[in-house]
């Protein structure tokens, strides 16, 4: 599975105090999170073709994962499909600054 660099950087430890960069690191994790489940949810879906390819080929199957990987990332960016609400949401009482709906 191909995870943007983009998607990753909200999940890199940094030092320092994090207490005032909370709430955006959560919502920059959660917000990555959403951009893979959509990328999983088109992986699958090209799973379920009815036929073979006729021109299929690993270029053709790399082409598309790279495709549905920034599908997915600009989809979850411009859209409200509430996952990363949802997410944060969740973990917003363990980390400190944050809070839930925010």
């Amino acid at each position: 599975m191909l995870i943007s660099n983009t998607s990753t950087q909200a999940l890199q430890p940094t030092g320092g105090d994090t207490t005032a960069e909370g709430p955006d690191r959560l919502r920059a994790a959660a917000q990555a999170f959403e951009s893979v489940f959509l990328q999983e949810l088109m992986k699958s879906g090209r799973a379920a073709q009815l036929g073979e390819d006729i021109l299929g080929s690993s270029a053709a199957d790399t082409h598309r994962s790279l495709l549905d990987m920034q599908l997915a990332d600009s989809a979850s960016r411009r859209t409200d499909f509430g996952i990363a609400q949802a997410v944060y949401d969740q973990f917003a009482g363990h980390v400190p600054g944050t809070r839930r709906g925010g």
